[in-house]
């Protein structure tokens, strides 16, 4: 008897680790439909345009539903900036390995980010978003918050990385100041993205030219390696 029930006790303890994994899973799946769902509305619309019924309408769920998955409105705005910025990197990190030097990569760097903003219309909508980010830690779910902080110091370091390799190998000048040079160039060439998708623009305007200006203009300055542009 006593044997029994140790065995009926371990049988109970796996039956509730495994449903509380699968429901866990099933949460997470939900979520990102909920969130594929909005990052396509945002190919037609500014988030400041949607409201939570909105999205709530076009998942096929209640705004009560919404509320079971996202602690708040920005929490689901945090939840597609930390989508965003994981999808940007898994896009651009497979070129940088053909890069011969540090000048290389940041050219790819900086090219691989237009193409995805191409191929992904509701990104630019999230970008002001990604530099900005100044909500009320209560209205967002702190492991959200952890991730967000995250990704932005693994982006810094990135670049930190891209532009050390480039002052070691002497394709990127080395006498400028590293840190102030990254920050100036991460501001600058979100605003262009920003402008370049805005909808805005007339008919007419080449996002491709105005892109390519900017980043001739600012490479241009960087060492030898600009004229391959």
């Amino acid at each position: 008897m006593f044997i029994f029930v140790r065995y009926t006790k371990s049988i109970y303890i796996y039956t509730m680790s495994v449903n509380t994994k699968e429901k866990s899973l099933i949460i997470q799946a939900k979520r990102q439909y909920v969130l594929d769902v909005v990052s396509k509305l945002l190919k037609d619309f500014d988030w400041d345009e949607l409201s939570m019924d909105d999205m709530a309408s076009a998942a096929g769920h209640t705004k009560k539903t919404l509320y079971a998955y996202f602690q708040s409105k920005e929490d689901m705005l945090l939840s597609l900036v930390i989508q965003e910025l994981k999808d940007q990197w898994d896009f651009q990190k497979d070129e940088l390995v053909s890069a011969s030097n540090g000048m290389e990569q940041l050219i790819l760097w900086s090219y691989t980010l237009f193409d995805y903003q191409q191929i992904n219309p509701h990104s630019h909508k999230l970008y002001p978003y990604i530099r900005y980010f100044s909500l009320s830690q209560e209205d967002l779910n702190e492991e959200n918050l952890v991730s967000f902080n995250s990704l932005l110091h693994e982006r810094k370091q990135v670049l930190n990385q891209i532009f050390e390799s480039g002052m070691k190998d002497g394709s990127i000048r080395d006498d400028v100041d590293q840190a102030m040079l990254i920050d100036q160039f991460v501001e600058s060439y979100d605003a262009i993205l920003y402008k370049a998708f805005s909808k805005t623009r007339e008919s007419d305007f080449d996002r491709s030219i105005y892109v390519n200006h900017f980043l001739k203009l600012f490479i241009t300055n960087l060492g030898p390696s600009a004229q391959r542009i």
